[in-house]
């Protein structure tokens, strides 16, 4: 954990063209934000179930946003976007997807484990709102994760897990219409991903091989006509402002937290390694916000690191689930 602070923190001292750049108060602020909570965690843990607050705080948030934007987007023009409306700051309704799916999931890693059997519940709205929103990477991931999920805790499920989602895809459609559906999810290809990654990977060959460009040193690429300053993926991100050096710390502290929260015997914790799971595969192609300045995806990215960190790989009190 310590290196995965001192990483991007050393790494601006060979930023370059960062002068007076606002970007690195903030890296500064939200890795000393990140020990806060850290601290705050290890503390708290002893006397309270912190967990069980940020499941509620992250579930309201995620929810309320959610049924905001889902109004706001029934109420929209038709010669609007396809996609739905921002919220809230939230200037793309994917991150709302990404913050509204992974919220979800605590609560299925809380029930999929017992006897309950109304869990699949907490599928549709998540899924609905990702599908009109056309958050396709997010999608793929909580499907993905939601699968891997029940075919450890309960295998014999995974069925009505495909039917489900199957169903909510088919309602989803219906409700757009195939013209529409088709603009959200297939008319706009891979979104210049590819193209970005491409000036990324140009841009980082022109600097250290190792450490990288600098944490602080602005990223330029073009999209579509338009100057644009994201790697649009965490992982291409990491490579271009921290190197290899930074990218392989970054990728084996979280990998580190996710097999030790997994593997522990408290379920609440488990669900926090799932959701930690999740948030990396949504990011793939996006999320690059959470290493290089702040944005609505620091609550979901971070908060489940820092649970992670403080309570991994705990046992569930005598007791208690």
């Amino acid at each position: 954990m310590l290196l995965l602070v001192l990483a991007p923190a050393l790494s601006l001292l060979w930023s370059s063209g960062a002068g007076g750049d606002a970007r690195q108060d903030l890296l500064i602020a939200a890795y000393c934000l990140l020990w806060c909570y850290f601290g705050v965690a290890r503390v708290l843990a002893r006397r309270n179930d912190l967990s069980g607050y940020l499941v509620v705080l992250i579930l309201l948030a995620g929810n309320v946003a959610a049924a905001v934007s889902l109004l706001a987007w029934g109420l929209a023009d038709d010669t609007g976007p396809a996609r739905l409306v921002g919220v809230w700051g939230i200037d793309n309704p994917v991150h709302a997807s990404v913050l509204l799916l992974g919220s979800t999931l605590p609560v299925l890693v809380a029930v999929a484990a017992g006897r309950a059997r109304w869990w699949l519940l907490a599928l549709p709205l998540p899924l609905a709102f990702a599908l009109l929103a056309g958050a396709r990477t997010a999608a793929a991931a909580y499907l993905l994760t939601v699968l891997a999920l029940v075919g450890m805790h309960r295998p014999r499920a995974l069925a009505w897990v495909v039917v489900a989602a199957a169903g909510m895809t088919v309602l989803a459609v219906a409700f757009v219409g195939i013209e529409r559906a088709s603009e959200i999810w297939l008319a706009r290809g891979l979104s210049y991903r590819d193209v970005v990654w491409q000036q990324v990977w140009a841009a980082y060959q022109a600097c250290s091989a190792l450490l990288g460009c600098g944490i602080a040193t602005p990223l330029s690429v073009e999209l579509a006509g338009v100057e644009g300053d994201r790697a649009h993926s965490i992982f291409f991100a990491a490579l271009y402002h921290q190197g290899l050096l930074g990218l392989g710390v970054f990728l084996g502290a979280l990998g580190w937290l996710l097999l030790r929260g997994l593997r522990g015997d408290a379920m609440q914790v488990r669900g926090w390694a799932w959701m930690l799971g999740f948030v990396l595969l949504a990011n793939v192609t996006s999320g690059d916000h959470v290493l290089v300045r702040g944005s609505l995806f620091w609550p979901g990215f971070w908060i489940p690191v820092m649970v992670l960190a403080a309570r991994g790989g705990e046992s569930s009190p005598p007791g208690r689930p």
